[in-house]
């Protein structure tokens, strides 16, 4: 699923007639970014204006016997060949929350973990993103259980 997605925006993107260049890059002078290509070999970009689209990666963290209960990534989440009865979403952000939605709507029965600091599971953007959609409608500590989730 995940693989026909990229291609699928690649193509969309090659159409456009942009150049996409994928790699790590650091900066390496004012204006001026070294790029180590995920194909390999070094590129030197500079420009008037430089303009950031950082990605993330998945990372699991460092919790005592989660690596032994082999935990799945969002990647490996979308990729799941069959509906997980119970699960456990570990973060908040808009990532999980997406993950934690769509698998309740498949039927699974989702619990979310997060820290975040306004009591919410989701960070401080996402919480008042959703108190300022929902305030007046929902008490906001429910405001995350409306999306069928259990949230702790």
């Amino acid at each position: 699923m995940v693989d026909g997605e990229i291609a699928l925006h690649l193509h969309n993107y090659n159409t456009t007639g942009g150049e996409l260049i994928m790699g790590s890059g650091r900066f390496v002078a004012p204006k001026a970014l070294e790029v180590q290509l995920n194909d390999g070999g070094t590129r030197a970009l500079a420009g008037d204006q430089v303009f950031l689209n950082v990605g993330t990666h998945a990372a699991i963290p460092p919790i005592r016997g989660l690596e032994a209960a082999r935990p799945l990534t969002h990647i490996e989440a979308q990729e799941l060949g069959y509906l997980p009865p119970r699960l456990v979403v570990l973060g908040g952000g808009y990532v999980g929350l997406e993950m934690a939605q769509a698998y309740r709507r498949f039927g699974s029965r989702v619990t979310t973990r997060g820290s975040g600091p306004s009591g919410h599971p989701a960070g401080p953007l996402v919480s008042y993103q959703i108190n300022r959609q929902f305030s007046g409608w929902i008490p906001p500590p429910l405001v995350i259980r409306a999306f069928g989730a259990h949230c702790h």
